[in-house]
């Protein structure tokens, strides 16, 4: 988000080391985080889609790809989802400016304080249900959504790394970014 890299130089200096890593895309998530004020920001769409385009612009970001705040919406490959509370005409604006939009298929849900809700072994059984169920918006891709406020502590991020491990050992499972999507 623009907002955080131009409020706070350790922000800055952390988007910087994604733009230098090539194993790291960059995507785009809006300006303003729709203020935390989703309904209000989606209630215009003319705007939400600025805050949207201004980021692209401020961050240079490569690829039009884009989660919107606060919404599981989908615009892809000429089909669509939308998660029934607003943003859905946000959406179709991005998608007539030529962007991709992301939802997500499984949330790695957190605590207020940012703790994961569910272990690496529960992810690893949800990924597994939403692959054998085929109940993802792409069948045989998932998306799993997690936030920058989990994996602070030391144990947190044991398991992220747990899931990831779990993951590599199955050779059913392959890590891509997002701009090559669906695979």
């Amino acid at each position: 988000m623009g907002e955080h890299v131009e409020m706070s130089r350790q922000m800055s200096t952390y988007f910087k080391y994604y733009e230098e890593n090539p194993y790291v895309d960059e995507y785009n998530h809006s300006y303003s985080h729709a203020a935390n004020h989703y309904q209000r920001f989606y209630s215009n769409p003319h705007t939400a889609t600025l805050d949207i385009v201004r980021n692209q612009e401020l961050l240079k970001l490569p690829f039009k790809i884009v989660r919107l705040p606060g919404r599981n919406i989908w615009r892809e490959n000429g089909r669509q989802r939308n998660d029934g509370v607003s943003g859905a005409s946000t959406a179709d604006s991005l998608v007539s400016r030529g962007y991709k939009v992301f939802g997500w298929d499984l949330e790695w849900e957190h605590h207020p304080d940012g703790k994961p809700i569910q272990s690496a072994s529960q992810m690893l059984e949800e990924i597994h249900a939403i692959c054998n169920n085929r109940n993802s918006f792409t069948p045989g891709n998932v998306v799993v959504l997690m936030h920058d406020e989990m994996f602070q502590q030391s144990w947190e991020k044991s398991e992220l790394k747990q899931l990831i491990d779990l993951l590599k050992t199955n050779p059913a499972y392959r890590f891509e970014q997002l701009r090559f999507y669906p695979q």
